[in-house]
């Protein structure tokens, strides 16, 4: 009896809507954060640019370097997320940046619905979709940056639910395909044009497309399937490889491929946290992506007790994405969104006739959406407050930029590698950047190391005409104090003219002398921002020496000798 009570509320449909809502709340709240990534902003002038000119990008505008510095298998990036771009410009034309940041939860919040629209329509256990529905939505959380590639996520688990609805030969779940759907395969092609023009990460999916067809194909002479099956799988094949010459209908063609090949395992690449294991991001940064290892214990327990029933293609494309997933930490949203469709189909049958297992998804689920409303409760007093100052201030160099806008120095800038985005964003035309998050050059990063940390600095910026630097003084991943800043207060041909918490802005020549005359700052506010970055990143807990190294130089330069004779003692490890 009470079994029947038990499935007829998970049936009812206001039930359902009800925990759909218990599930798009948290994860609302939690993306919805102030804008934060660094790059963001290079999408959005990318995306200004196109549609203002009316034209694709022919060479870098943002960008002052030489062309001779671009590294040409970089040069993909300029087109490579067009349409994304245009999207986000459009979302921020409309709201400004609150728009942008409703349409990031806009895409996040589809794949959970994805799910729960997949799951009613094959008559899934609630159990189960609710489950999926948690984990999913629960993961896009820990990767809510405002960038092309969260459209790579959405249109990669549109891709696997339609591979899903197109069947599998050797499946004995679900409905137990013979023939392939060949209603959903007709929306590869278009899907894979899309993503193409959206995206680099098109390239996942027409690696999953060719193993898709490989192992559909090699199943079918196994199982010696008839004639009519042979027609079914002929034609999607067809349209499978329509689909893939189809991603060469965008402004790179196929460039894509080849620079992704040609990056793959750079040095620029090494030194991205994106493509650190999760492993490595738990142990070295403290991110614990808990509901992919929730998810990943449920995907072994449920295939691994129901391996002789499952599709052999779902099983090579699902374990190819667990194995890429365990070596990079970007790839556990695509193993999520991915496999959730096949996971889904599997789970629902493991749980079907047994009240034991149904109550474990049950108890699973319960507590996956409490810690996921756990996770999410302290973002919900800055919910409301994000849409208002939808900007990170301390991240970016808004009033920096605003003062730049206003007094209208002249001459080339040398810039924050953080910053460039922004810089892009707000004072193109005026002005270009040195370096952004692009990389396009890695000569170009070079010689910004260089002027960072070495007596080089003035030689590098005059052989490239630069005389104003836009900077922070202090290196915000390891505390150290750029060495350039003591370069520039001991120049006297250097002159501070804007210093806030975050960002100063110094200037050199003779062009910007009404300027300099009239606002020039004491170069000791250099060394008060670094202290108070330093004490800020102390807070935050990051309690090494370089960081007390940093505050023992700042005291001692701002006078606090006491101060700094106790940072030297810590720095010292004594």
């Amino acid at each position: 009896m009470m079994k029947n009570v038990d499935d007829r509320i998970y049936k009812n449909r206001w039930f359902q809507l009800l925990a759909v809502l218990l599930v798009v709340v948290p994860v609302t709240v939690k993306i919805a954060s102030p804008i934060w990534d660094i790059d963001v902003w290079w999408h959005l002038a990318t995306g200004r640019e196109i549609v203002h000119t009316g034209s694709f990008l022919k060479t870098d505008p943002f960008n002052s370097i030489p062309p001779s510095y671009l590294d040409p298998n970089r040069m993909f990036l300029l087109n490579g997320y067009w349409l994304a771009q245009v999207l986000f410009y459009a979302s921020h034309a409309l709201g400004g940046p609150a728009g942008l940041i409703l349409c990031k939860v806009a895409i996040f919040l589809a794949v959970p619905l994805l799910v729960f629209s997949h799951g009613v329509r094959k008559g899934w256990d609630f159990r189960c979709t609710l489950l999926l529905m948690v984990l999913c939505g629960w993961v896009s959380t820990y990767f809510s940056a405002e960038r092309p590639q969260i459209l790579s996520m959405l249109l990669f688990a549109m891709l696997m639910l339609l591979l899903s609805r197109i069947g599998y030969i050797g499946s004995k779940e679900d409905s137990g395909t013979v023939d392939h759907n060949l209603k959903p395969a007709l929306l590869l092609p278009p899907l894979m044009v899309l993503w193409a023009n959206s995206h680099p990460g098109y390239t996942l999916g027409a690696a999953v497309l060719v193993l898709y067809a490989l192992s559909e194909t090699t199943q079918h002479f196994i199982h010696s399937k008839p004639p009519a099956n042979r027609t079914s799988l002929l034609k999607v094949v067809i349209l499978i490889l329509v689909a893939l010459a189809a991603t060469g209908i965008n402004p790179n063609g196929f460039d894509a491929f080849l620079g992704l090949l040609k990056n793959e395992g750079s040095d620029l690449q090494s030194r991205s946290s994106e493509y650190m294991s999760p492993f490595a991001a738990w142990k070295d940064h403290g991110i614990l992506v808990t509901p992919f290892f929730i998810y990943v214990a449920l995907y072994l327990v449920t295939c691994g007790s129901r391996v002789k029933k499952l599709d052999p293609t779902f099983l090579l494309i699902s374990l190819s994405l667990l194995v890429i997933s365990f070596r990079s930490y970007r790839y556990i949203p695509f193993f999520v969104f991915g496999t959730t469709f096949g996971l889904g189909a599997a789970l629902n049958s493991a749980v079907f006739g047994s009240s034991r297992l149904k109550r474990g998804c049950t108890i699973l689920a319960m507590c996956s959406l409490i810690l996921l409303w756990y996770s999410s409760a302290r973002f919900f007093p800055r919910a409301y407050a994000s849409l208002a100052s939808p900007v990170n201030t301390y991240r970016f160099p808004v009033a920096a930029s605003d003062f730049l806008k206003k007094e209208k120095p002249s001459g080339r800038i040398f810039n924050y590698f953080n910053w460039g985005g922004y810089l892009i964003w707000s004072l193109y035309p005026e002005h270009q950047v040195f370096i952004d998050g692009r990389s396009l050059s890695l000569k170009a990063f070079d010689e910004y190391t260089r002027v960072l940390w070495t007596p080089e600095w003035k030689d590098i910026l005059h052989r490239h005409n630069m005389n104003m630097i836009i900077l922070s003084t202090v290196d915000d991943f390891t505390g150290e104090l750029y060495q350039v800043v003591n370069h520039i207060a001991a120049d006297p041909s250097w002159h501070l003219v804007y210093c806030d918490d975050t960002t100063f802005v110094a200037l050199e020549g003779t062009s910007n002398q009404p300027l300099i005359a009239a606002g020039e700052l004491p170069k000791l506010m250099l060394y008060q921002q670094a202290a108070s970055k330093a004490e800020l990143l102390l807070r935050r807990g990051m309690n090494n020496p370089a960081v007390w190294q940093t505050l023992a130089t700042a005291y001692s330069r701002t006078g606090h000798l006491e101060k700094a004779a106790e940072a030297r003692r810590r720095a010292s490890g004594k």
